[in-house]
């Protein structure tokens, strides 16, 4: 798991020193002998640069890129990471391509981060994922379909061999949530789906944005709205 470097976003500032970033948004590499997956890529040019140069380093065929909702932070970066490697494909459940497809959303990153991400024709949009799982090396990586999250239709990706769950944005560790498509109703779920993820008792859980300095196990049930408890690797290797 890596944390990106922090990117400014074009917003007005909201008082004396304020710094407007995003939040620090994680990357999840899972891999094996000789092949890897990659759980959700960053937006910007320079953070997909960095994760590149990362990946890099383990010495692994990035295959395929795991993309567990449509909030263009986890999959715009795509286009960038294909041209650091060739061949690679994201992959999306059909719900999740709904959004990705959605063109507010687009108008919504372009202006937030103008010239920092791919427009029109230079997106690589993800493929759609058929069935529920991603074999890896012949280990099982499995896709659930949990629902409300910071954002409807949200997916985790669950590693049984692993006892690893990486949560997408249902889970925030130490940074300011993003609850503006989550109403009261919706929060409550949010809940309850974090109980559920719980209930698989992970050892590791990755959340989609956490504090970068958050690297020991953070006990996060119980913050607003709660998040599963965090366990943090430099890594997730799937042999170990």
């Amino acid at each position: 798991m890596i944390i990106g470097p922090n990117v400014h976003q074009a917003a007005t500032p909201e008082g004396p020193g304020d710094d407007p970033t995003w939040s620090p948004s994680s990357a999840t590499l899972i891999y094996g002998e000789h092949d890897a997956v990659l759980v959700d890529v960053p937006p910007t040019h320079v953070q997909v640069d960095a994760l590149a140069d990362w990946i890099e380093t383990k010495g692994r065929r990035l295959s395929r890129v795991y993309i567990t909702h449509g909030h263009g932070d986890h999959w715009l970066g795509l286009a960038r990471l294909a041209q650091r490697f060739p061949g690679v494909t994201g992959l999306a459940t059909a719900e999740v391509l709904t959004l990705v497809n959605d063109p507010a959303f687009a108008r919504y990153w372009e202006a937030l981060f103008p010239g920092e991400v791919p427009t029109g024709a230079d997106k690589v949009l993800p493929q759609l994922l058929t069935g529920d799982t991603i074999d890896l090396e012949g280990n099982e990586l499995r896709v659930i379909r949990i629902g409300q999250a910071d954002t409807a239709h949200s997916t985790v990706l669950h590693v049984p061999s692993l006892a690893a769950v990486v949560t997408g944005d249902l889970a925030y560790n130490e940074v300011h949530m993003m609850t503006g498509e989550a109403d009261e109703a919706e929060r409550a779920q949010w809940i309850a789906n974090l109980d559920e993820v719980a209930a698989l008792d992970p050892a590791v859980v990755v959340a989609g944005h956490k504090n970068v300095e958050t690297l020991t196990v953070a006990e996060v049930l119980g913050r607003p709205p709660r998040s599963v408890p965090d366990r943090i690797t430099e890594n997730i290797h799937l042999f170990r």
